[in-house]
């Protein structure tokens, strides 16, 4: 009776302490310091993916930063909308090298394309700073790009479809994005993106034919 005793309650204590581990754990992970993104750095590997199975606790995160974002503004939303999509595309690179299936890959830029469109969403409603969140909106969505083309070096083919979907989706939206830009804006903004663009493609040693339609005219045509 007594060792009975004894496990019900570190049972009960267990259970009492594991939400206050889990919360001391993304806590530290939510508040812990984020600096502005340089968009000529690479995104390093994701040390957290699917392949975890601790991976839940990742949206447990994610929802308690989502909650806090919604009581800071449209722009706090619309840059912690980035954040959600720079980890996915991290988490891309980790599966590619562990030579992950299409259907992980397939759920992974599904949600990396909502978190763009949520992003977009939230500089929409902004009425000050909204060509500047578009603006890193697109900076940031041309990064991944970039990282892309290296995950589909990388990945099997029965997962390549879902990062060429990604690839094509992107195309896409970044002319919609473009297109909302004022016009006294728009070539200030395309000749930024232009340059930094090819700074990117030299540092990473990426394919230029890959990416000249998009250099050249602002759409990509060579996709395949």
């Amino acid at each position: 009776m007594y060792l009975k005793a004894v496990f019900k309650v570190a049972k009960i204590a267990a259970l009492t302490l594991l939400p206050l581990l889990v919360f001391i754990f993304l806590a530290g992970n939510i508040f812990a310091h984020e600096g502005e993104v340089d968009p000529y750095e690479d995104i390093e590997e994701a040390a957290f993916a699917p392949d975890s199975p601790f991976y839940f606790l990742r949206g447990w995160q994610e929802a308690i930063e989502g909650f806090i974002a919604n009581f800071q503004g449209d722009e706090a939303r619309a840059n912690l909308e980035l954040r959600f999509a720079e980890r996915r595309v991290a988490e891309m690179k980790r599966l590619a090298r562990l030579g992950e299936d299409g259907d992980v890959m397939e759920r992974l830029r599904q949600r990396w394309e909502q978190h763009l469109v949520q992003a977009q969403e939230r500089a929409e409603k902004m009425s000050e700073r909204r060509e500047e969140i578009q603006e890193l909106i697109l900076e940031q969505m041309d990064r991944h790009r970039t990282v892309m083309e290296k995950v589909l070096e990388q990945v099997p083919a029965e997962a390549q479809d879902a990062i060429n979907r990604a690839i094509e989706n992107y195309e896409t939206n970044r002319q919609k994005l473009l297109e909302r830009f004022s016009s006294d804006r728009l070539e200030e903004v395309k000749s930024k993106l232009k340059k930094r663009f090819e700074s990117t493609i030299e540092r990473f040693q990426l394919r230029r034919e890959r990416f000249r339609d998009l250099l050249e005219n602002g759409t990509d045509e060579t996709t395949e």
